[in-house]
């Protein structure tokens, strides 16, 4: 099918807005060559040389406009303090449910209450359990309904408890055995199948609590004295069961899996290694563990994909650390750098470790927790040890737009992408349907050359393939009219300082 044969308009507006002295960018619309009329997808391809300065995300929904900056890796992140909330004490845990809010589990060493911090926007606190010293080891999910939950140690009881909220708290008993539940870690499956992992702490063993409907509690390891530092997570169709756990006896790392038994192996046994396990699944299958190398002070990598493959990520790790990934399997690794102790997070995107300083005050990122939210949003929660208060980091997701895809749904979203940098042959895209309002005090930039159209696949719309070229002062809408699909704006812009 040709453009010819369905009598395509294309109309070229060049206003001039500026002169500008910079050179020419470099400007690549690469869109799908086959795709329907709701809905378009564009890679956003930057090119492998740039020097990026600022960049920036506008999502337009209803003409509300967000915008977010990008100011290298490590600047996007966010720190805050949690209203204050001093008194923090061991581990923290966090969860979102699919609103986008975050939960902080934590334990308040004045009064030794477990209580969770909520932020939406700003901070709610809520005391979940008050009777005797609880919550000093907790851990947080949440489920496909949005409810809360927290596993915690009862230091009075001696036992492990949950706490679950659906409109208000509710707590129970989940192992009643003297001194047990220390160390948690809590996976809920996508059949909302509830996993702890936790400390028998009398027999120095590793026990698994899992609920789908009752309780059923194991002991997956007691030789010698295990079970410090859990983490625990599930196969991608949920039929496997990783802990990942300190040998106390060995100074070994150690790992269980559950596929109908339980099999244990030491992955690491090379000096004094396995602190501070934490544990994430590809959904290929792929198992990660993240740990602290206490010999060397290293933080440490072990991938296993049929075999264990170790590596050692950054040697200035401290003894706390906490590991999520995003939706396009990046792996984010927070820890204490322990030279300076400072937070600080290694990023690895599919083929390097980049490691970003996040929280420069000293003494800080103990008792890390992370999780990614469903639209890729990375948070870390941790307390200083200086005035104990309870913290949050978080990197907004599309900040970094390096190999990204945005996905746009025509009549509800603009979507555009403008950057500011010192590269002139810097490549970066946009797509925005109906385009309507550019942010103000933007020196706009113009498309001056497009690709020849040519012929469209079955069911296409757009196919622009090729570079085309902006020149910044120069502001240039591409309107497409196909007679019996609509209309179409392709716009680009860039801001100089």
């Amino acid at each position: 099918m040709k453009y010819s044969n369905i009598l395509p308009v294309i109309l070229v507006t060049f206003m001039l807005l500026s002169m500008s002295a910079y050179a020419v960018p470099t400007v690549t619309i690469d869109s799908p060559t086959a795709t329907t009329y709701d809905n378009a997808t564009i890679d956003l391809n930057w090119s492998a040389d740039e020097t990026l300065s600022d960049a920036y995300y506008s999502l337009n929904d209803a003409d509300n406009i967000s915008l977010f900056t990008y100011s290298g890796a490590g600047d996007t992140w966010v720190t805050m303090t949690g209203d204050n909330v001093s008194e923090v004490q061991e581990f923290t845990g966090i969860a979102t449910d699919s609103e986008g809010n975050v939960f902080i589990g934590y334990y308040d060493s004045v009064g030794g209450d477990l209580k969770i911090a909520r932020w939406n926007g700003s901070w709610t606190l809520e005391t979940v359990d008050s009777d005797g010293d609880v919550g000093l080891f907790s851990a947080v999910a949440t489920d496909s309904n949005d409810y809360i939950y927290i596993a915690y140690t009862d230091g009075t009881a001696g036992t492990l408890n949950l706490a679950k909220w659906n409109g208000s708290w509710n707590i129970e008993t989940v192992d009643s055995t003297s001194n047990v539940g220390d160390y948690p870690a809590m996976e809920i499956d996508s059949d909302d199948t509830i996993h702890i992992s936790y400390r028998d702490t009398p027999n120095t063993a590793l026990k698994y609590a899992k609920w789908n409907g009752s309780w059923n509690i194991e002991t997956v390891d007691s030789a010698g004295s295990v079970g410090i530092y859990t983490s625990i997570a599930t196969s991608p169709d949920n039929s496997e069961v990783y802990i990942s756990y300190y040998d106390v006896t060995n100074l070994d790392l150690k790992f269980a899996k559950w596929n109908g038994t339980w099999n244990t192996e030491t992955v690491d046994s090379t000096g004094s290694v396995g602190e501070i396990t934490s544990t994430a699944v590809h959904p290929e299958g792929d198992i990660y563990i993240s740990y602290h190398d206490v010999t060397n002070a290293d933080l440490k990598f072990a991938k296993w994909n049929g075999t264990w493959n170790i590596e050692t990520v950054t040697p200035i790790s401290g003894d706390h650390s906490s590991m999520t990934m995003d939706s396009d399997n990046n792996i984010y690794i927070g820890f204490t750098a322990e030279t300076t102790g400072n937070l600080s997070v290694a990023v690895w995107d599919g083929a390097s470790w980049t490691i970003n300083t996040v929280d420069s005050d000293s003494a800080t990122g103990l008792g890390l927790a992370s999780v990614t939210d469903s639209d890729d949003n990375i948070y870390f929660s941790y307390w200083d040890d200086t005035d104990t208060y309870l913290r949050m980091a978080w990197l907004e997701a599309d900040k970094a737009f390096l190999n990204k895809t945005i996905t746009a749904q025509e009549g509800a979203n603009d979507i555009v992408v403008y950057a500011t940098n010192t590269s002139d042959d810097m490549g970066y895209s946009s797509v925005s349907f109906t385009v309507d309002t550019i942010p103000e005090a933007e020196v706009q930039s113009t498309i001056d050359s497009t690709k020849a159209l040519g012929e469209l696949p079955a069911g296409a719309i757009l196919g622009l393939t090729e570079n085309v070229s902006v020149a910044d002062g120069i502001n240039a809408v591409i309107i497409l009219t196909i007679i019996g699909f609509g209309i179409f704006g392709y716009t680009a812009w860039s801001k100089r300082r």
